[in-house]
């Protein structure tokens, strides 16, 4: 009989410590997604926000998995990474698509997109936009059969 009370007692010991642990690293997580969730904004770049709530992007459909269509959605990791960052932050964005890739850098470069993302930086893209630092890097190779 006392060997199955302590076992009891261990088990319902083991579920409210499991409870409290539950409990305990939700409540870290909570606090943890509000920190990433809040943005540090200047007050210029509130200002700007308020002044332009809706901003432009480039939307290329042969990129995939990075930016291409889906259903005809604009889709992949580059689309999804702009959605978070204006989420974070309070824009919209509406993407838009060209058709071609030098039809794209030609409308941005006359002011009709704000944002080129998946753009890699070149001597003469400097001369025309403003980079951020890479938020992805993707290594380009040539491979083939070996012999």
């Amino acid at each position: 009989m006392i060997k199955r009370a302590l076992i009891r007692k261990f088990f319902e010991m083991k579920r409210s410590l499991f409870l409290v642990l539950l409990i305990f690293f939700s409540v870290v997580n909570a606090v943890a997604q509000d920190d990433l969730n809040s943005v540090s904004l200047t007050d210029e770049e509130r200002e700007w926000i308020i002044q332009h709530p809706s901003v432009t992007a480039s939307n290329n459909t042969g990129y995939a998995p990075i930016d291409f269509m889906s259903a005809g959605n604009p889709a992949g990791f580059s689309i999804d990474y702009v959605k978070l960052l204006a989420s974070k932050v309070g824009l919209n964005i509406e993407f838009v698509n060209y058709g071609t890739w030098s039809k794209t850098l030609e409308m941005a470069k006359a002011n009709q997109l704000d944002i080129v993302h998946t753009l890699s930086q070149n001597r003469d893209r400097e001369k025309h936009f403003i980079f951020s630092d890479p938020y992805i890097r993707i290594p380009v190779a040539i491979y083939g059969r070996s012999g």
